[in-house]
Parts: structure tokens; C-alpha cells; sequence
């Protein structure tokens, strides 16, 4: 669950806590606790106080001191009862649909530097808070982190391996390897092509902020395990190199769908499952086999109780994580399914339904009954064990 920013703290000022919120949130985490589960508590999935976009929000390093004193009071108030952190959910694509596409609040397509500063922000925030956890509210089994969401890469063209190598780095390794690699900083492909685009472009430095090595040092290691959101894959194509402002150009690399891959409802998420086992083995081998939580997995329906689709995708899914994990020694710890309830998307509002639950958002009391993928997990987590081949529940199937 994810703990809201706003609510806790609504004029932005630690001055004014909202004990409302820090209240309805400490009845929701015991109730949760009481029913003998363990909360997974995220500090910022994209919302903040408003006031904080008049100085740019995620854009100026006054969101770093905001995003310090905000961490504070959470811990302040839940690190006793609350095992499992994560700083912040998906920055890149946060900062991507945010700073760079103008898509999400606020809304910003700031001339090809948005994205970078605005990574390097939350990069610099979540290294901070870490430390300020560790050093003051952390218990002898806490464990902190970050959640990055990964596409899996392929190279449309066998002559061009390196394509999906260097997609990776600008999609899931930009804020990745500064945290988990050995040598912590940006990719050097990074570096290297935005340094170069910014030189072509007239301008006297990169637009990829420069990582100092104490800030190298202040970053590197800053994560317990490696939390990953995996949706679906794409090709990676190289393009000719051309000087672009734009963030998603910089790669030099052109990410398509492939028209082989299932689709159901979302044209956009076509189903991947082999690609959640190949980044398992990418972490593994670029990142010295870090623990891993899958924290996002899942794809929309067309809104009915009978969602075989999306059943048939998490049992897929599950298969490659547990060869990965069993055969090839990828260090899973857990795997989290998108989403329990019908939720409002960041891009797609209510037009794309995740959840294992469906929620009548045209009734006043949102009536919520679950779907077939809702008793399927649930005989999967009583059994705890999945079968070597997918079984087809039948409509009236109820665990």
C-alpha cells in the first residue's frame, strides 16, 4: 500500500500534520497485521502537496528537503509497525510522463532536461531517506528500497545485439545502476550519448546531471532488495543518430511491440511472460543476485467476473519466476500481483480494469466481487504450490 503525501501533510509543512491521516492509516496497517499479512508500505506513488509545483516540484532540489521531512514524520509515526519500505514507486516513468511527456502532473515537457533532473532529484531523495532510516528508525528485520518498473528488451535485428542492452540501461538501468552496480554512477552508454547530444545541440554541459563521487557514495547501495514492476517486453531497434532534446531519443535505440506477441484489451501490454524470467536473470548478473520483490504484475481486462485472460497471465508469469528462481538461482523473495482492486491508472483512468476485484464505480457504496483470478490466487497461496500446467477454472469457479 502506498501512503499519501497529500493527506499526511496538506499545506506541505511538517508544521501541520494531518493525525486524521497518520490515524487512518495506523488502523489500516493493524487491521492488515490482524488478518495476519505483512504490510509493504510505499512513501510516494506520484502524489504530492500542491504547493510544491509552484517551485517545480520533482525539478528543484527544494523537493529533496520536502521529501527528507515528509519521510520523517511516516517513520516517526509507523516504522514500529511497518517492516517493509519502499521510497518511491517507478520515478523514471514518474519523471518520463511527468518532466518529459507532460502526460501526468505536472505536466511539464521541459526541452529534453526535465526527466534527467527530475531522476536525479528522487535518486538523490531516496539515497537520503535511506540513510536517515538506517541510522535512525531501523529494526534488526526492516528492510528499505526502491521499485523500479522494467521492460525486458529483445533485438529485432540478430545483427544488432546490443539494441536491447542499451534500452535496458536507459529504462530500468538510469536509476538502477547508481543503487545496485559495483561501481554505482549513471550507465556509461548514458553518459556517453546525452553528453554528446548536448554538445551537438549547442549546449556546454550534459543534460544528464553529473553524479559526484561523493553523491556516488552517498547512492550506491542504497536499496535492501530490488523491487521490480513487470508488465511486458518490446524489440529494440537502433536508429540513426540525430540530435534530439527529446529524453526518449537520446537511447539512439527505437522500442516497438511485437505484432506476435498476445494482446487482449490493451493494445500497449502485450503478454510477455518469458521476459519477466529474462530480467530476473539481467538482475541477477548485472547486479550481483540481489534479493528480489515483484511488486507489480498484471494486465487489464475487459471488466468481467470471468477474467481467464488475466489468470492465464499471472500462472505464466509465476511459471518463468519460479524457473528462474529454482533453476537459474535468481534471488526472488516475493511476487505481488496489479492490482487487488479496480483502481484509477495514471494514464487510462477507469477505461482499463486490473484488479483481481471488481469495483462498481456507478454504485455509492463501490460494491466489490471478486473474479475468477481473485479465487484462483487464493488457491494458489492455500496450496502454495503452482501446477506444472495451467488448469482452466470454469466460470462458476469459487475457492
Amino acid at each position: 500500500m502506498s501512503l499519501s503525501w497529500s493527506r499526511i501533510l496538506p499545506t506541505g509543512s511538517i508544521d501541520n500534520i494531518n493525525y486524521n491521516a497518520i490515524n487512518h492509516y495506523k488502523n489500516v496497517l493493524n487491521e492488515v497485521k490482524k488478518q495476519g499479512m505483512i504490510p509493504f508500505v510505499t512513501l510516494y506513488h506520484w502524489d504530492h502537496p500542491a504547493i510544491f509545483d509552484k517551485f517545480g516540484g520533482w525539478n528543484s532540489e527544494k523537493m529533496i528537503i520536502a521529501f527528507n521531512n515528509y519521510a520523517q514524520v511516516v517513520f516517526e509515526n509507523f516504522a514500529n509497525i511497518v517492516k517493509f519500505w519502499s521510497t518511491i514507486n517507478e520515478p523514471i516513468a514518474y519523471c518520463y510522463y511527468g518532466h518529459g511527456k507532460g502526460e501526468l502532473p505536472p505536466g511539464d515537457t521541459f526541452n529534453g532536461k526535465g526527466p534527467y533532473i527530475c531522476g536525479h532529484n528522487m535518486l538523490v531523495a531516496h539515497a537520503q531517506v535511506y540513510h536517515m532510516f538506517k541510522n535512525k528508525f531501523n529494526n534488526s528485520d526492516s528492510q528499505i528500497g526502491v521499485v523500479n518498473v522494467c521492460w525486458n528488451f529483445y533485438p529485432a535485428n540478430s545483427s544488432e545485439p546490443e539494441s536491447a542492452d542499451i534500452a535496458f540501461e536507459y529504462n530500468c538501468g538510469w536509476l538502477s545502476n547508481p543503487i545496485f552496480s559495483k561501481e554505482g554512477d549513471y550507465p556509461d552508454i548514458m553518459k556517453q550519448r546525452i553528453k554528446e547530444n548536448s554538445y551537438l545541440e549547442g549546449l556546454s554541459t550534459s543534460r544528464l546531471p553529473e553524479l559526484s563521487k561523493s553523491m556516488i557514495k552517498l547512492i550506491k547501495g542504497t536499496s535492501d532488495y530490488f523491487g521490480l514492476n513487470y508488465y511486458t517486453s518490446k524489440m529494440a531497434t537502433n536508429v540513426k543518430k540525430t540530435p534530439s532534446e527529446k529524453w526518449f531519443e537520446d537511447s539512439g535505440v527505437n522500442m516497438t511491440i511485437n505484432n506476435e506477441w498476445p494482446i487482449d484489451v490493451a493494445a500497449w501490454l502485450p503478454i510477455v511472460p518469458e521476459g519477466l524470467g529474462d530480467m530476473l536473470r539481467i538482475i541477477k548478473n548485472k547486479y550481483n543476485n540481489p534479493p528480489v520483490y515483484i511488486l507489480e504484475n498484471g494486465i487489464p481486462s475487459d471488466g468481467s467476473s470471468y477474467d481467464l485472460v488475466r489468470t492465464k497471465y499471472f500462472y505464466s508469469h509465476m511459471k518463468e519466476m519460479l524457473i528462474a528462481k529454482n533453476r537459474d538461482d535468481c534471488n526472488v523473495k516475493g511476487y505481488v500481483v496489479w492490482s487487488l482492486l479496480d483502481s484509477f491508472e495514471w494514464l487510462f483512468g477507469y477505461s482499463q480494469p486490473l484488479g483481481i476485484v471488481h469495483v462498481d464505480h456507478n454504485s455509492s457504496q463501490r460494491t466489490r466481487t471478486p473474479r475468477t483470478s481473485f479465487y484462483w490466487l487464493k488457491d494458489i497461496i492455500h496450496q502454495r504450490a503452482l501446477p506444472s500446467t495451467f488448469i482452466t477454472p470454469n466460470k462458476t469457479y469459487k475457492y
